[in-house]
């Protein structure tokens, strides 16, 4: 395997997943031997200028850089002819080895396909040939149709790489017997970057003094945690209040209703700044109230005080347990 396909969600500006895929593309070039690893993007010209800052700020060495090339899912004149090419096994990449996920890459939480059905829908001819690795989150299912996916899915990939003990259970329940040769029980791809960071930064100057960080999105935006998050910062009255929205596509559009209920409360776009700076908007943050696991994750790990407002399954598989 010289070269690879990586299939996720990366390029939506997306703060969890471009933040996964730098220590997703580190882990499978040098695990794997990669020569080079085609990355699908829902926008190129965005995910290669995000990527180019970030070689500035030294978070990917500029030899895995040159490993990698990036292709957006539109790679016909229709997109919809795209996914037609590669379900019936004449896309321009079906010969190569295919990775999934990186994220939680199982989940009925998620609606149709993105539940996973989209990957034998979109991929079935990779799929069939069991020419591809599941790698991330692996959800608890509770609908009939994705116990039968799991079924197909996790007999076929050639290996399964995990990032928590909970989808381990799942995937080697007696409903799947996945053998413990074919799992590879590994951490969430984001760790590896936030520790590079970590070593990094801890010394540098901050300018911003006691401030804490606040985060939802629209599936958790109601008034009891609108209330919640009213709460968390008045407990500490004198610190700035800043508001990080992970998901460009959705948080963003929460803003304004904080804003009326914490009208002192300001925005972080974190896609005009380097992952090193915005890693360091964490590690000095006094405390944090949110919903997206990748806003919770970087605040458990650098020990900072935290409440989460989020209802997903992978949240509380990878901070509350």
């Amino acid at each position: 395997m010289n070269t690879a396909y990586l299939r996720g969600y990366y390029g939506y500006q997306n703060f969890g997943d471009e933040l996964l895929l730098f220590g997703i593309i580190e882990y499978l070039i040098t695990t794997y031997k990669l020569e080079k690893l085609i990355v699908e993007v829902g926008n190129k010209k965005w995910i290669e200028k995000w990527v180019h800052i970030n070689l500035e700020s030294r978070i990917q060495n500029l030899e895995l850089r040159d490993k990698v090339e990036f292709v957006e899912i539109k790679q016909h004149r229709y997109r919809r002819l795209t996914h037609v090419m590669n379900l019936i096994g004449l896309g321009k990449y079906k010969h190569m080895f295919k990775f999934f996920g990186g994220g939680e890459v199982l989940s009925d939480e998620r609606p149709f396909p993105h539940d996973g059905r989209n990957i034998p829908l979109l991929f079935n001819w990779t799929v069939r040939r069991g020419e591809f690795i599941l790698i991330g989150g692996i959800g608890t299912p509770k609908k009939r149709r994705s116990r039968l996916l799991y079924k197909d899915l996790l007999h076929r990939a050639k290996e399964l790489v995990i990032r928590d003990q909970i989808s381990l259970r799942v995937v080697q329940s007696a409903e799947y017997k996945v053998p413990s040769t074919k799992t590879k029980l590994y951490e969430d791809f984001s760790l590896e970057v936030l520790r590079s960071c970590q070593s990094r930064i801890q010394n540098l100057e901050f300018r911003i003094q006691h401030y804490m960080l606040v985060n939802i999105n629209t599936a958790t935006c109601t008034s009891d945690n609108i209330h919640k998050i009213q709460l968390f910062c008045q407990e500490r009255p004198d610190h700035k209040i800043i508001y990080f929205p992970c998901d460009m596509d959705d948080d963003y559009h929460c803003f304004d209703t904080v804003k009326s209920a914490i009208p002192e409360i300001e925005m972080y776009d974190w896609t005009k700044y380097s992952l090193q700076q915005t890693i360091q908007l964490f590690l000095h943050t006094e405390a944090g109230i949110g919903s997206r696991l990748h806003f919770l994750l970087p605040l458990k790990f650098f020990n900072k005080p935290f409440q989460s407002i989020a209802k997903a399954e992978k949240v509380h598989k990878m901070i509350d347990a």
